[in-house]
């Protein structure tokens, strides 16, 4: 029979025994932590980069634009504008039977409503974002950039033309060609152009209303986010005279009139 003094003297874990064999794995794997980490690195180090893949996805659409749409990258780069950057999209509800400042009879208040909205019709765009754009215009005399203007401006003058041409006896003191059929149907083509350009997908719905249907169109909707684009364009606005340019554009008849391409 073993004494007490026996086991005592007896190893506490032999070496030769299983549990000896597990405690001595268990000691090498907390010596080495990183052997344990890989794994989870490894599967962060993937998230990483799933997650910069969404990005450029959605940041970048023409990384994955279908070219057989009838288009690719190069044609989606031809549309740069410096405003992409500076313009994010947000989602706003639209109430179109809301007063309106540009609406109703004419009065001060409407056309100083439609000069404010209207102010930074010519803007600066420097050499570098001509040069991304591959396009050319008319150079500004103090060398900083080029002669610009923002499209949607370019279509909401024409949307005050329309509102003009409805009040033509209250608008005597402008041009008659202002109200032109040459100048009337540009007009009408430059918003059916934009419209279409610029599809808004929104899905509006109906009710009923005393036995007919009506349409509802103040849902939620993705627009551009209109005062950062009036901060971009007001820091780049440019105010003339338009029959008296010279002090700000270089002129028809002088060296350097046009760039910074040559194809014009």
């Amino acid at each position: 029979m073993t004494s007490h003094l026996d086991e005592e003297k007896t190893p506490f874990l032999p070496t030769d025994e299983p549990e000896a064999q597990s405690w001595r794995e268990r000691s090498r794997k907390a010596s080495n932590p990183l052997r344990i980490h890989i794994p989870l690195i490894l599967v962060e180090v993937f998230l990483l980069a799933l997650n910069i893949g969404l990005l450029c996805w959605y940041r970048y659409p023409s990384l994955h634009y279908d070219s057989s749409l009838g288009g690719g990258q190069n044609d989606l780069d031809k549309a740069f504008t410096p405003a992409t950057s500076a313009v994010p999209y947000e989602v706003k509800s639209i109430d179109v039977y809301e007063p309106s400042p540009f609406t109703g009879e004419p009065r001060h208040e409407l056309d100083v409503a439609w000069s404010n909205l209207l102010r930074s019709t010519k803007i600066r765009v420097t050499e570098d974002e001509m040069r991304a754009m591959n396009k050319t215009s008319v150079a500004l005399r103090d060398g900083s950039g080029y002669l610009g203007y923002p499209e949607v401006l370019h279509q909401l003058h024409c949307v005050k033309r329309v509102y003009q041409f409805r009040h033509q006896d209250y608008y005597t003191d402008l041009d008659p060609e202002t109200f032109g059929i040459h100048h009337w149907d540009h007009c009408i083509e430059v918003l059916r152009r934009g419209i279409m350009c610029n599809a808004d997908l929104t899905i509006d719905t109906f009710k009923w209303d005393d036995g007919e249907i009506k349409g509802i169109s103040s849902h939620p909707r993705t627009c551009k986010d209109w005062s950062a684009f009036e901060e971009w364009s007001d820091a780049r606005a440019l105010h003339f005279n338009g029959k008296e340019p010279s002090g700000t554009l270089v002129m028809e008849d002088e060296e350097g009139t046009y760039g910074p391409l040559d194809d014009r």
